[in-house]
């Protein structure tokens, strides 16, 4: 039993949503409630219940996002189509409103329909009371950014060619700005699996690759500015828990953290080197980013804590401020910190 917007007692649960397509035929990507009660859901469409395990990321993205949106105290949908004309969406996140004056923004990365693979990215503001899209902006991604795999050596790189898209950005965050306005933080992610038969045996290892980091910020109108590309390489076989990156927040900056290599400082002119379990030289870099997007690349923390490492999945901001790290080292030690940034 729940009640309504009009404070009626409603039999049922009040999250049992009636969907307006049949079972199999929708994914739901992303969910977003708004402080005005209205429940906001994703979904991408397909035409059938067909299996669509085999469906590349491409083609699972050509079929259409729609945006279902539950009124406050309903259980059926109001279904918007979300047309980007000639232009597809791939991944795409909200940003959680958290008082009435804030937008129903999403932001994510879309490809051209006569063409292959993720061109560009964009941002969406909707309109609070209608939820109808209010604004749109897009900015095409350099071609150096899109369209030319890391290199990890000719014979590598085409295997990986074959099973995946390593050029693909995924949105792993989506921050407000203190200008009201927000930013897109995506990664360039994507795993492999080596198999290898020597001497009759068979064995087999799985590589979790973490790449560039990609910040994209829009105004408070959701009018993109500016867009930079942080440069990142990170290669570890059998485990995930060294990848990828700790973001902190403080006013108008954005502090990312992550495990790199001392010869990435400063940045070398003819592309950063690889972070491995193995390396010597492994430290944890520092990278901020001002309001305009300028980057300084820094060392956070270096030779004197070898060999722990970042584990940015268990890093986290606090209510007061500070930020919590945490580190391990091959020999599964641990030990835990408090950064403030200033």
């Amino acid at each position: 039993l729940y009640l309504d917007d009009a404070l009626n007692a409603v039999t049922g649960d009040a999250n049992d949503r009636v969907m307006p397509y049949p079972s199999g035929e929708y994914d739901v990507e992303r969910t977003v409630s708004d402080p005005d009660g209205t429940y906001l859901m994703l979904v991408r469409k397909y035409p059938d219940a067909g299996d669509r395990k085999d469906l590349s990321n491409e083609e699972r993205y050509r079929h259409p996002l729609v945006l279902l949106t539950f009124p406050p105290g309903s259980r059926n949908a109001t279904v918007r189509e979300l047309d980007l004309q000639d232009k597809f969406i791939g991944e795409m996140l909200f940003l959680q409103p958290e008082n009435d004056d804030d937008a129903i923004v999403c932001a994510g990365f879309y490809g051209n329909k006569a063409e292959h693979g993720m061109r560009g990215t964009f941002f969406l503001r909707l309109d609070r009371r209608t939820k109808e899209v209010a604004h749109r902006s897009f900015r095409e991604l350099e071609t150096k950014l899109v369209g030319s795999p890391v290199a990890f050596g000719e014979k590598l790189t085409k295997r990986i060619e074959a099973e995946q898209d390593q050029r693909r950005f995924l949105p792993r965050n989506i921050v407000r700005r203190a200008d009201g306005g927000a930013a897109l933080v995506a990664e360039q992610a994507y795993d492999y699996r080596v198999t290898e038969t020597f001497n009759g045996r068979t064995t087999s290892t799985r590589h979790y690759v973490r790449n560039n980091i990609l910040v994209v910020c829009a105004d408070v109108r959701s009018e993109i500015q500016w867009v930079t590309n942080i440069p990142k390489w990170q290669s570890v076989e059998h485990t995930d828990n060294y990848g990828s990156f700790a973001l902190a927040q403080q006013g108008e900056a954005l502090y990312f953290l992550f495990n790199d290599r001392d010869g990435n400082i400063p940045e070398p002119t003819d592309g950063v080197g690889v972070f491995n379990l193995i390396g010597d030289d492994n430290n944890v870099t520092l990278v901020t980013l001002d309001r305009e997007g300028s980057m300084v690349r820094e060392l956070f923390m270096g030779s004197e804590h070898k060999p722990f490492l970042l584990i940015p999945a268990s890093c986290k901001p606090l209510d007061d401020g500070r930020f919590f790290i945490s580190t391990k080292n091959l020999d599964r030690e641990m030990r835990f910190g408090f950064v403030t940034f200033d």
